[in-house]
């Protein structure tokens, strides 16, 4: 008994990004940005066997084809206004939205039978923050506040439907003390998937 086995896979993660800013005067800033992410894989193999068997059945050549694939699309775009208090302070006001949606299927012919499976899930993110800012001293900015975040989440297997409501604070600190150095540090209460940030 002998076997041949032939396999291509094949991996695509194209990536889109737009982002838009408006100044309005010289006290207010709006901004706004969308990434677009597809990454799409595909497996195929063809396995050859050439076998001599005491079953007529079993001998003779056979051909086994096995077959796979998946894709991953996300879609993520926010949405913000900065409007500058006073020379130390300034209030920002953004919502988010992340939505991420992912397909698989296989159809492989394994020992004793044929195995077809396939799955889904869909995850979609709702963030609003609101949050002030101060520039107390040169090269230290502080930021803190308050977010709003609704996670809504469907998964095939577990044939299950979830959505979550959390309100938590946040907080940011920037310092550069030297041209070369520059520190920071983030809090968010609200735990959810951030699988994508808008630079």
């Amino acid at each position: 008994e002998s076997w041949q086995s032939v396999a291509d896979d094949h991996l695509d993660i194209p990536i889109t990004r737009v982002r838009v800013r408006r100044p309005l005067g010289d006290r207010v800033e709006l901004t706004g940005g969308y990434v677009y992410a597809h990454a799409g894989l595909s497996y195929d193999r063809t396995r050859y066997r050439d076998a001599t068997s005491a079953i007529p059945a079993a001998t003779g050549p056979s051909t086994r084809r096995d077959h796979s694939d998946a894709s991953l699309d996300t879609h993520l775009g926010d949405l913000g206004a900065s409007v500058r208090l006073t020379r130390m302070a300034s209030f920002h006001l953004s919502y988010r939205y992340d939505d991420r949606s992912q397909d698989g299927d296989l159809d492989a012919l394994l020992d004793p039978g044929r195995l077809e499976t396939a799955t889904r899930y869909h995850v979609r993110l709702h963030r609003v923050t609101a949050d002030v800012e101060l520039r107390p001293a040169k090269g230290l900015t502080l930021r803190g506040g308050v977010q709003y975040a609704r996670r809504d989440a469907e998964f095939s297997l577990a044939d299950e439907d979830t959505a979550t409501d959390v309100v938590g604070a946040v907080a940011e600190a920037r310092w550069k003390p030297a041209r070369w150095l520059d520190l920071f540090a983030r809090y968010d209460h609200v735990q959810v998937d951030d699988p994508w940030t808008i630079p």
